[in-house]
C-alpha cells in the first residue's frame, strides 16, 4: 500500500498519508516531495489539504529507523526534514492541515508549516516535547556549546574582576598598614622621647624656679596626650594589620571604618611600635 494518497477535488488537492502513525523516514520524506512536486506542477488554481488515517496524522520522526538503518544518514535526514518543512512553509498555493488525530512532535511542526490548521475535537493531541524539556529544536549541540561558551566567557569575566578586586583590596590594605606603621613609629621613636625630654627639662626649669606649677602643669598634660596619642596609633596600626592578614587569606576586610575610631593626631593612621 503507497505511504501517500493524493487526489485532486475540482482545484483542491488531498494528500491523506496512509503509513500509520506517519512517522518521519527517509521513504516518507522521498513519497511527500514527490507529492508536493505533483502539487507545485499543476495548472490553474489550487489547494493544498494534507490529512492523515484513524488517529494519526504524524507522530514526528521515525526514531527506530533513525537508530536503525538511518544510523548512518540521521545527520543529513534531519536536514532534509528541515528542508521538507520550509518547502510546506513556503508553498506556492494556500495549504491546510486537517489533523485528524495526534500532532507529535516533527508532526505538529509539519502542522504547523501550513498556512490554516483545522482539528478535531474528540479525538487526537497536539503536542511539542521538545518545548515540554526545553530541547533546542533540531540542535545537535550548537546551542548548547554556544550557552556553554557565554557562561565560560562570563565566569573568566568574573574571575578577572575578583582577581583586580583583590589586588585592588591587597595594595590598599598594605598601603594603610604602612602608613599606620610609619606614623607609630614616628611616635615611638620621635614624639613620645621628645615629649619625655621635655618633660624632664622642664622639671629641672621648676626646681630652679625659672617656671611656675601651672607651667609644669601644662607640660604635663602635653605629655599625657602624646602618650595617649602614640597609644591610639599603635590600636590603629594593629587593626590595619589585621585588615590586611584577613586579604591575603581571601576574606577583605574594610579598614577605612576601623581606622576612623582614632582621636588627635592618631585619627589618620594605625601604628605599632612593636612590630
Amino acid at each position: 500500500m503507497s505511504m501517500f494518497d493524493l487526489r485532486r477535488d475540482g482545484d483542491v488537492f488531498v494528500l491523506t498519508m496512509r503509513a500509520g502513525e506517519n512517522r518521519f523516514n527517509r521513504a516518507f520524506v522521498t513519497a511527500f516531495n514527490e507529492a508536493l512536486d505533483t502539487v507545485e506542477s499543476s495548472s490553474g488554481p489550487a489547494a493544498l489539504v494534507t490529512t492523515g488515517e484513524d488517529k494519526f496524522y504524524s507522530n514526528g520522526l521515525d526514531l527506530t529507523w533513525m537508530s536503525g538503518d538511518g544510523q548512518s544518514e540521521a545527520g543529513t535526514f534531519v536536514g532534509d526534514v528541515l528542508r521538507l518543512l520550509g518547502r510546506v512553509l513556503t508553498f506556492p498555493v494556500p495549504t491546510v492541515a486537517a489533523m485528524n488525530g495526534h500532532a507529535f512532535a516533527a508532526g505538529g511542526m509539519l502542522a504547523l508549516a501550513h498556512d490554516f490548521r483545522v482539528m478535531r475535537a474528540d479525538r487526537g493531541f497536539f503536542c511539542l516535547p521538545e518545548v515540554d524539556i526545553r530541547l533546542p529544536l533540531f540542535d545537535w549541540g550548537t546551542a548548547q556549546r554556544d550557552a556553554m561558551n557565554a557562561q565560560s566567557l562570563a565566569a573568566a569575566n568574573r574571575y578577572d574582576a575578583t582577581v583586580r578586586g583583590a589586588n585592588s583590596q591587597l595594595r590598599e590594605g598594605y598601603s594603610a598598614y604602612r602608613t599606620a606603621y610609619d606614623i607609630a613609629r614616628h611616635y615611638r621613636d620621635e614624639i613620645v622621647p621628645l615629649r619625655q625630654a621635655m618633660a624632664d627639662e622642664n622639671v629641672l626649669r621648676y626646681n630652679g624656679m625659672l617656671i611656675g606649677v601651672f607651667e609644669l602643669l601644662a607640660e604635663a598634660r602635653d605629655q599625657i596626650a602624646s602618650v595617649t596619642n602614640a597609644i591610639n596609633a599603635q590600636q590603629q596600626f594593629w587593626l590595619a594589620d589585621a585588615a590586611l592578614a584577613a586579604s591575603v587569606m581571601g576574606k577583605p576586610t574594610a579598614t577605612g571604618g576601623s581606622m576612623a575610631g582614632g582621636g588627635g593626631e592618631a585619627s589618620t593612621a594605625a601604628a605599632a611600635a612593636a612590630h
